[in-house]
């Protein structure tokens, strides 16, 4: 905790918005376009694999060869938010502030979404660690890190809702293969996951409550509805081989009114799983951070969350990090869903969030923490 700069109490001096108002307001955050540059990596079914990459800033007469001293001090693989790509305002926040403290930022944006490819009749989800597997093991190995930046840099990945879910998902089937798969050593330094539906069940409780239906269900429902008009041809195509039993796509993007429509007609059945409640156990996010030895994991929640809630509470983090003590568990009074919105004349400015300065705080603690023990 104290190489993460966790070791003391923080106050969080951010308004204290109601629930639903710092959600609503923090989605409706003006976007501003980064340019990335994009690479594709082949995924292991063939649908490639899309990153955005922001690197630090160059002088304009500084030679790329020119030294160490241009290098980042470390880098940053971004999973956003379902439906959330690397142009979502959030994410484009994450992107400038983490360049301009010195890291490179990368984000997977997920198969399907935003302008990200769809080639082959497979649907990512929450529990979709596929192609996160592959970034890890081929374009950001140590080996690769090593040749492309002349040293070993230290890797955070940072997970936002359902994202979140997916990195740690995604770290505990690796580190079971590490000797297997991993000569050179793991390459994540450490993971921070903000605001994730740490017990999707009670995610889904949330959701199906009255504001849930009211404010946040259309949205998603809006976005897997977009995914399956924009890919209409390959999915209508496939759908006898994605286990989706309605063979009329209008008639399945018909009937796609709840998020439990969207679980029980298409990702139950997509990803082979006998029920909801298969699914919800499958996503468990306690489950998979138990399986994980020695990394540094940060949960973040906020206790007011609409979206995620707070299935696994207080309580039951303390007892998960009484027997690992590489876990730490954050918790704000408030903040809502991704947004942790601030004040007017500072959201004008941009002025980071905690939603985006946390992470990079921490980064920042544990570089420093490691500098220093490397000095004495």
């Amino acid at each position: 905790m104290q190489r993460l700069g966790l070791q003391e109490d923080m106050q969080y001096e951010g308004p204290m918005y109601n629930r639903h108002i710092s959600t609503i307001l923090g989605g409706w955050r003006l976007p501003r376009r980064v340019h990335y540059h994009r690479e594709l990596l082949d995924g292991e079914d063939g649908n490639p694999i899309c990153i955005d990459w922001l690197h630090c800033r160059r002088e304009p007469s500084a030679s790329p060869q020119k030294g160490a001293s241009e290098l980042p001090q470390g880098l940053l693989v971004v999973m956003p938010g379902a439906g959330n790509t690397s142009q979502t305002p959030y994410i484009q926040r994450l992107a400038r502030l983490s360049v301009s403290r010195g890291y490179d930022c990368c984000i997977l944006t997920s198969r399907g979404l935003g302008s990200a490819p769809l080639q082959v009749p497979q649907f990512a989800s929450i529990n979709f660690t596929k192609d996160l597997r592959v970034l890890l093991r081929q374009r950001l190995s140590k080996e690769r890190i090593f040749k492309d930046y002349g040293k070993e840099l230290p890797l955070f990945v940072v997970g936002y809702s359902a994202g979140g879910n997916t990195v740690i998902k995604c770290i505990a089937e690796e580190q079971a293969l590490i000797e297997q798969l991993y000569p050179s050593r793991f390459p994540v330094t450490g993971c921070i996951c903000m605001n994730s539906p740490y017990d999707l069940k009670a995610s889904s409780t949330a959701m199906n409550s009255g504001f849930g239906l009211l404010f946040y269900q259309q949205a998603i429902i809006s976005a897997f509805k977009r995914v399956f008009k924009k890919h209409r041809k390959l999915i209508e195509q496939a759908l006898p081989v994605m286990s989706i039993k309605e063979s009329n796509i209008d008639k399945l993007i018909r009937s796609l009114n709840s998020l439990d429509d969207v679980e029980q007609l298409i990702t139950v059945p997509h990803f082979g799983y006998k029920d909801q409640a298969h699914y919800y156990n499958d996503a468990y996010a306690p489950k998979w951070i138990r399986q994980i030895k020695n990394l540094p994991i940060v949960a973040v929640a906020s206790r007011d969350d609409p979206v995620s809630a707070y299935g696994v509470t207080a309580g039951n983090w303390q007892e998960i990090a009484d027997a690992q003590p590489n876990i730490v568990y954050v918790e704000t009074p408030v903040g809502g869903h991704l947004s942790y919105l601030l004040g007017p004349l500072d959201e004008w400015h941009e002025r980071p969030s905690f939603l985006i300065d946390f992470p990079l705080r921490v980064m920042d603690h544990y570089i420093a923490s490691a500098q220093d023990s490397t000095s004495k």
